[in-house]
């Protein structure tokens, strides 16, 4: 809550319903709070501190919140000064729970951020008889 762009909250999502959880994503008690919903996301963007420790560790505690087959999006996948997130994405490339929508990356600026936008998959497990 501490962004500069906080205070057009409010204002942005005045037609919405929603529940605002203000704190830092990696305390307990937030997800604590985010449990107590009772909810599960049909889609959910990890935008958090940009390091690899910190995407993966925001990813592995909020997960068990998204929908079966709800999207997940990550912001700055290609933006030079955030590198750990653009080595989670590649990584969450190869795991089968998880399909590659897209890679959505701005032409337009010299600096471009990226996006990357993933669906939650059902995986069946392949026996053999």
């Amino acid at each position: 809550n501490l962004h500069k762009k906080s205070v057009f909250r409010e204002d942005i999502l005045s037609d919405i319903k929603y529940t605002a959880l203000i704190g830092n994503s990696k305390d307990i008690e937030i997800q604590k709070k985010v449990s107590l919903l009772k909810t599960k996301f049909d889609m959910m963007m990890i935008d958090g501190d940009h390091s690899y420790e910190g995407i993966k560790s925001d990813f592995d505690m909020y997960k068990e919140f998204l929908s079966d087959d709800g999207f997940l999006i990550f912001h700055d996948t290609v933006h030079e000064a955030c590198p750990g997130v653009g080595k989670f994405v590649s990584e969450l490339k190869e795991d089968k729970n998880y399909k590659l929508i897209g890679e959505f990356i701005s032409k337009r600026y010299s600096y471009p951020c990226g996006i990357a936008l993933f669906q939650k998959q059902e995986v069946t497990e392949d026996f053999d008889e």
